[in-house]
C-alpha cells in the first residue's frame, strides 16, 4: 500500500494523505497498516486524521481561508504513553493533569512576596526596559490591561532569590528531570501581552497556573507561509498583513486556549505565538526524561 506521492511535504501534500486515510478508513483498512504507511513517510496519525479544511468564503468575505487541526486532550497518560503517541512522532497534546506541586498555586502576590528585589527585564511591545519584579507584578494588578511581558531572557528561577519558588516547583516525575534539570522557566505576563510567532528548537512543556493563555500553533510544514527569520516570524497571526505575506491567508493552524492546571506540549519546530486577555503566570519545561529531540536554532 502507498500513499500519495511526496517530493516535499506541504500543506496540500496533508490535505492528499487526510483524504488517502479517510478513504481507506471507510473501506475498511485495519488502521494498524495505515498508521505504518504514514509513520514511513515521517506522517503522525493523529496530525492526518485531525486534518479538516476549512469550507472557501464566500465573495466579499474575509481573505482569510485558515484550515484548523484540533488537539487531543488527554489525562493519566504514562510515560511510555506519552512518549510513544506524542513525544517522539513529534505531535502536540493538551495534557490535563500534569503535576507541579505548589507552584500550582502562584499568583501575583505570592510571587511579588518571593521575587520582589530581583531586576527583570520586560517586553512592552517591541520595547524592552528593565524594571523591578516587584514593579512588573504592582503592573499587572493594577488593571486588567497592561501588555507586559516577563522577558525569557531575564531567567528569574536561575537568580539566588528563587530559591524559595524551587522548594513549591515539583516537576512531574513522569515526564520530567527534577529540580533545575527540569529547565524550569517562568512566564508573566499582563492583560494585552503577546509573544512573537516563533518555534523552539526543542520539545517544551508549557503548564499553565493563573489566569489564562491563547495560544496558536502553526506545524513545521507551514514554514514556507511564515517568511521565517530563523527561528521567528514577522507575522502577527491574529492580525496579518496579507499583503506582506499572502500564503498565511490559507495556513495550517490550531487556536487554543489554556487555563490552569492544563499543560501544552509544544514538538519540536512547531510555531507558536501566545496572547493573554488578563495577568497570566505558567512555568515551561525542557527537561524531559527522554532522549533529547532538539533541531538546530
Amino acid at each position: 500500500m502507498a500513499g500519495p506521492a511526496l517530493d516535499a511535504f506541504s500543506a496540500q501534500d496533508l490535505a492528499r494523505w487526510a483524504e488517502w486515510y479517510r478513504g481507506n478508513v471507510e473501506r475498511g483498512v485495519p488502521k494498524a497498516k495505515l498508521r505504518e504507511v504514514l509513520e514511513q513517510n515521517g506522517l503522525s496519525e493523529d496530525l492526518v486524521a485531525g486534518h479538516q479544511v476549512a469550507p472557501a468564503a464566500p465573495a466579499g468575505s474575509s481573505p482569510l481561508r485558515y484550515r484548523r487541526f484540533s488537539l487531543e486532550s488527554v489525562a493519566a497518560l504514562s510515560r511510555e504513553d506519552l512518549y510513544h503517541r506524542f513525544y517522539r512522532p513529534n505531535v502536540p497534546v493538551v495534557i490535563e493533569d500534569v503535576s507541579i506541586g505548589e507552584a500550582l498555586l502562584w499568583t501575583p502576590e505570592s510571587l511579588w512576596g518571593a521575587l520582589s528585589d530581583i531586576g527583570v527585564q520586560v517586553i512592552q511591545g517591541e520595547q524592552r526596559v528593565a524594571m523591578r519584579f516587584s514593579d512588573l507584578c504592582r503592573e499587572l494588578l493594577d488593571g486588567p490591561r497592561s501588555p507586559l511581558r516577563l522577558s525569557p531572557q531575564s531567567r528569574v528561577l536561575a537568580t539566588a532569590a528563587a530559591d524559595a519558588c524551587w522548594r513549591e516547583i515539583q516537576p512531574d516525575a513522569r515526564y520530567l528531570r527534577q529540580g533545575p534539570a527540569s529547565g524550569a522557566q517562568l512566564h508573566l505576563a499582563g492583560g494585552g501581552a503577546r509573544s512573537q510567532l516563533a518555534y523552539d528548537p526543542q520539545v517544551a512543556l508549557h503548564c499553565q497556573i493563573y489566569g489564562e493563555t491563547r495560544f496558536v500553533l502553526i506545524p513545521p510544514q507551514e514554514t514556507e507561509r511564515l517568511l521565517p527569520e530563523r527561528t521567528l516570524s514577522p507575522i502577527d497571526p491574529w492580525r496579518p498583513d496579507l499583503d506582506l505575506a499572502p500564503l498565511f491567508a490559507e495556513v495550517l493552524r490550531c487556536d487554543i486556549t489554556l487555563g490552569p492546571a492544563q499543560a501544552l506540549l509544544v514538538p519540536v519546530g512547531y510555531w507558536h505565538a501566545t496572547r493573554c486577555e488578563e495577568a497570566s503566570i505558567a512555568l515551561s519545561f525542557r527537561g524531559f526524561v527522554y532522549p533529547n529531540q532538539a533541531i538546530p536554532s
